[in-house]
Formats: C-alpha cells, sequence, structure tokens
C-alpha cells in the first residue's frame, strides 16, 4: 500500500506497480490458504483472479516514451485493478473468516487505480528521458 502511495504522489510508474504486485502476492496466499482449510474451489479462482494482477502488476523497467500503444496498455491496467478490488471488496464482505479492514485496502487500491487513470490521462507521468534524468513533461 504504501508503495503505490508514494508511486501515486511520485508519479512513478514502477513504484505505484510494486505495491499492486506486493498486494496481489499476498491475497494469492492467503486464497491458497483458506482453500487448504475449507476446501472451497472459489478460494482458487480469486487466486487465479489476482494471479492476473500480479502478472499484470508485475514492473519491468520499461522507458515509457509516450506511445499510444504502451499508454494503452497502463490504462488497460488501472481498469483491471479496479474491478478486481471491487471484487476483493465483495470477497472480504462475504467471507466471514477475513476482517473487515480489508475493504478498507481495497478500497485503497481501486482509487489509486482511478488516480492513476486520470494521471496517465492529463500526460503528466514521469517519462525517462534519452540522457537518462527523470523529468516531468507532456508527451505529444
Amino acid at each position: 500500500m504504501f508503495f503505490t502511495l508514494y508511486g501515486l504522489i511520485t508519479k512513478s510508474r514502477v513504484f505505484f506497480l510494486i505495491g499492486y504486485t506486493i498486494f496481489a502476492f499476498f491475497i494469492i496466499v492467503s486464497e491458497y490458504l483458506f482453500y487448504c482449510l475449507e476446501n472451497d474451489f472459489m478460494h482458487v479462482i480469486i487466486s487465479i483472479l489476482f494471479l492476473i494482477q500480479l502478472i499484470v502488476s508485475y514492473p519491468t523497467i520499461l522507458r515509457f516514451d509516450g506511445s499510444r500503444v504502451f499508454k494503452s496498455f497502463i490504462l488497460k491496467s488501472c481498469v483491471l485493478f479496479f474491478f478486481t478490488n471491487t471484487v476483493g471488496i465483495f470477497v472480504v464482505y462475504n467471507n466471514p473468516l477475513i476482517n473487515n479492514f480489508g475493504i478498507l485496502f481495497h478500497s485503497f487500491f481501486i482509487v489509486a487505480a482511478i488516480i492513476y487513470y486520470f494521471i496517465i490521462l492529463s500526460n503528466s507521468i514521469l517519462l525517462y528521458d534519452s540522457d537518462r534524468n527523470y523529468t516531468f513533461r507532456d508527451t505529444q
């Protein structure tokens, strides 16, 4: 959660994605443990859903050159994060074994995805310069 918040504040894509990766990993582990306890296949389905989030959110050190393909991928990732964590809220709400404090975490990651989505749309993202200095600039 702190990595994602730091990524939002500094507009750093890598830190933003690290927070989602760590969060998805913890959910996958907890759903596996719930599956071992209850033998309910729904826990496997939920862990697969968050495995998709983990794969998509795993950060790579790529240059964001402002291309439409990269921008489109990041926007689609934010939509995926939004819907995955929305499902996470319903899972926490309907599972008596999970503390309702988890709703707060999923809500944070939903709001973070929405904020980052609009940061990308406003073309106000941390870009990688050719001289390897990080600068803020608008993309075309």
